[in-house]
């Protein structure tokens, strides 16, 4: 006999959870004693893996979907006596998606109640961590005969266009979703973080060799249109940029950022899982050529961010002084240890410079939009035991770039 499946759903999951009690058609009728198998399904394009084991003394990153791109190895715990790890930022893309963290619970389900990273609700017991978080363990723990740390991937699914979203008032902190930038198709993560505004949890990904308008403003130009501008790390832009429309930036001063390393060759500091560090810009580039050379100081009307979001201001009393200092952290490695965890999700993503790109695993340099100097302009730094956030730097060197909206 062939027994249908008799199926309910489990409202309280956001992958909303079938449980189907089921027996194979093949099985001889009245053979059962009783037994019922039960299985949990999850949608197709929902599905998180089963728990996976990972070997003795190793931090293994699981993609934890079907349709997840790309690789990572397996970070090794060196010594059994260690009792702290950072970990890596992702190399894994799934498109639709953004990424908000590593979870030790492979179904974990993201609540706002969840914003220090400790589990609560369905999550009790587990962590959420950002994706270079410093972790800390027992000795031992992880080495020898006991098994190794699994994390798992926590994806979070587009709810919408990021362009001019107004969705920040009605989120709570701690909040986390994921918005599709309308220019390239890339998803990011966004979270409402302490000072109230929503912040991306991921580095922005904008890159190509071309120049394109970032206004729908069509009175000149069609949004969307690219064109070629001359010049390499120059920063005066053609005369239709400064005069005509000014809010266009010169992409061939844009650093691409290489993401074909082979998991291989994905265990040394400097070449570490390089999809999640984003492009590389210099301050032109970021202020969407409306900061120059000669600009002593102010924030710049324009930047590459989608609109409706904004780059960082990065005086002293700038966007990243007031999160850090909301976030009762202010310098050293306190602070960069809470900009590395969820859901700040800052990374060491190093920087460009004369186009050599360093530093990636051991520093953070993200732009903001505020000049110090006709040389210099502000932006973030942080190392495992310093943080800046008003740390002046030259507009030609190639940092990372977030975005930010919010009154």
């Amino acid at each position: 006999a062939t027994l249908t499946p008799i199926t309910t759903t489990n409202q309280n999951s956001s992958f909303g959870a079938t449980y189907a009690a089921y027996a194979a058609g093949t099985q001889t009728a009245g053979t059962y004693n009783g037994k019922v198998k039960y299985t949990l399904v999850h949608p197709a394009n929902e599905a998180p893996l089963q728990p996976q084991d990972c070997a003795s003394n190793k931090i293994c990153y699981w993609p934890n979907a079907i349709g997840v791109t790309d690789s990572m190895g397996d970070q090794t715990i060196y010594n059994n006596t260690d009792t702290s790890a950072t970990l890596w930022n992702p190399n894994f893309k799934r498109l639709g998606y953004g990424f908000a963290g590593w979870s030790d619970k492979y179904d974990w389900i993201v609540n706002a109640n969840d914003k220090k990273g400790i589990g609560t609700g369905a999550n009790e017991g587990y962590h959420i961590y950002g994706p270079n978080q410093d972790i800390t363990f027992a000795a031992g723990q992880y080495s020898g005969t006991n098994k190794g740390l699994s994390l798992y991937a926590v994806w979070v699914k587009s709810q919408g266009v990021i362009q001019n979203w107004n969705g920040c008032n009605s989120m709570t902190i701690g909040q986390v979703t994921a918005l599709t930038d309308i220019r390239d198709n890339n998803t990011y993560a966004v979270a409402k973080l302490s000072d109230e505004k929503c912040w991306m949890m991921e580095n922005l990904r904008l890159g190509g060799t071309t120049a394109m308008i970032l206004t729908s403003d069509t009175t000149n130009i069609a949004a969307g249109t690219t064109f070629t501008l001359s010049g390499s790390q120059d920063p005066t832009l053609s005369a239709w940029c400064i005069n005509i429309h000014p809010t266009c930036y010169d992409k061939s001063m844009l650093f691409s950022n290489n993401t074909t390393d082979p998991a291989a060759n994905m265990v040394s500091v400097q070449n570490q899982y390089v999809y999640s560090y984003g492009n590389y810009y210099n301050w032109f580039s970021a202020t969407a050529g409306s900061g120059i050379y000669n600009e002593s100081s102010g924030n710049m009307e324009y930047d590459i961010c989608p609109a409706g979001w904004f780059l960082p201001s990065g005086n002293v009393s700038g966007d990243y002084a007031v999160l850090a200092s909301s976030a009762n952290v202010v310098n050293g490695g306190l602070a960069s240890a809470t900009f590395r965890a969820f859901p700040i999700n800052y990374l060491y993503s190093g920087s460009v410079y004369e186009s050599s790109l360093g530093y990636r695993g051991t520093e953070g340099a993200y732009w903001a939009s505020t000049a110090s100097s006709n040389d210099y302009a502000f932006g973030l730094f942080f190392k495992k035991y310093e943080f800046r956030a008003a740390f002046a730097n030259r507009k030609h060197f190639g940092f990372a770039a977030r975005c930010v909206s919010g009154s």
